[in-house]
């Protein structure tokens, strides 16, 4: 059962994570240099387009939010788990539906 909890508290993790997370991701894969500085790809696609910031952000977040359901119907929270796991997920699903999922 501990494992269901350290399952739990990733995925919680992963979810209050989402925009750092796509922001690694472009600046993983975009910088761009003005003279002598270098501004990162989220920055930049902030900054200059946001409507294509936020599409892609949405985009990402769905990606990402199917898998983390998908992760949470393989843990089984029944009356046998503890009330630690049982408010955790309902944590979880809050804010999931925060995301509108």
């Amino acid at each position: 059962m501990s494992n269901d909890i350290e399952k739990l508290e990733d995925i919680k993790k992963r979810i209050e994570n989402l925009e750092n997370s796509y922001n690694d991701m472009l600046d993983e894969l975009y910088a761009f240099n003005v003279g002598s500085l270098t501004y990162t790809g989220s920055r930049v696609l902030k900054a200059v387009d946001p409507i294509a910031y936020t599409t892609g952000f949405d985009d990402y977040i769905d990606s990402e939010i199917s898998e983390i359901k998908d992760e949470l119907e393989e843990i089984n929270i029944d009356n046998d788990n503890n009330d630690n796991e049982k408010e955790l997920k309902n944590e979880i699903e809050e804010m999931l539906n925060e995301y509108g999922y």
